[in-house]
């Protein structure tokens, strides 16, 4: 098939001459290549594993994927170590090195995963059970329009009308969020690394949706993951619960949590 050729146009000087390849030419090879459905693969630019570039994307995901965790633990160490200084911290580090890494590192406890845990827990909850209206989701590529259940708000004044009520009846001290936040930051370390784990077996054995994919590069999986909504059940959605249930609704935990912390636990 013949490509349709544009006048060039001069820029600077210079001629740039442009080609339009007919969608349907790169549907056909896409066929011929043999894949599932070539619709799945959409998403991902499988030339790019190919190309040039191919070690530069692997090094800048593996580097995410290590280095995050020292970020966080390095942030933790200045703020609740080092008085808020990032020269103190680095002279630190450089003065005892892997030693001072091990040294100051904040491995997970018991109070910590018992935090966490029921914490996500009681989000998971809240999002499976918690009635709400019904509404449709964007299209996505494949075409498909996933469903959600319209319960934010509602989640997010529970949760914090609940903390309220545990600090109220002095069930729990939301100042000890912040004595182990180092603890808690090191249990949600692991329990990240594990989830994408089961996320990208899941992808592998059990897509929950046509919205999937791979990369044809098993770190490119890992890192970017292989579904673009997955979901435990139609109405489950895991994105959303990760995002916006454990993130938003933690960040206002936190907030609310570090400020009795700095009153003196009231």
């Amino acid at each position: 098939m013949k490509s349709v050729m544009i006048k060039p146009v001069k820029a600077r000087g210079r001629a740039l001459e442009r080609t339009l390849e007919p969608r349907r030419k790169r549907t056909q090879s896409s066929k011929r290549s043999g894949s599932r459905n070539p619709k799945h693969h959409d998403r991902f630019d499988q030339s790019s594993y190919l190309s040039s570039s191919k070690a530069v994307k692997i090094v800048s995901m593996l580097a995410m994927m290590i280095c995050s965790p020292f970020f966080i633990v390095f942030m933790w160490y200045t703020m609740v170590r080092a008085d808020g200084s990032v020269e103190k911290a680095c002279r630190h580090f450089f003065q005892f090195g892997i030693r001072g890494i091990k040294d100051v590192w904040p491995f997970p406890s018991q109070r910590a995963c018992k935090l966490v845990g029921a914490f996500v827990l009681f989000e998971a909850i809240l999002q499976a059970l918690l009635p709400g209206e019904r509404v449709m989701g964007p299209s996505t590529p494949v075409g498909n329009r996933p469903l959600y259940t319209r319960n934010g708000i509602p989640c997010f004044l529970i949760t914090l009308g609940v903390y309220y009520l545990l600090w109220r009846e002095r069930l729990f001290n939301p100042a000890m969020v912040y004595d182990i936040i180092g603890e808690i930051y090191s249990v949600l370390i692991c329990a990240t690394y594990i989830t994408t784990t089961l996320l990208y077996v899941k992808g592998h054995m059990a897509p929950c949706s046509s919205d999937w994919g791979s990369s044809g590069n098993v770190l490119g999986d890992f890192f970017w993951g292989m579904e673009l909504c997955p979901r435990l059940s139609s109405v489950f959605d895991i994105k959303v619960f990760m995002n916006y249930r454990l993130g938003i609704m933690g960040w206002a935990i936190l907030v609310i949590s570090f400020a009795i912390k700095q009153l003196g636990g009231l």
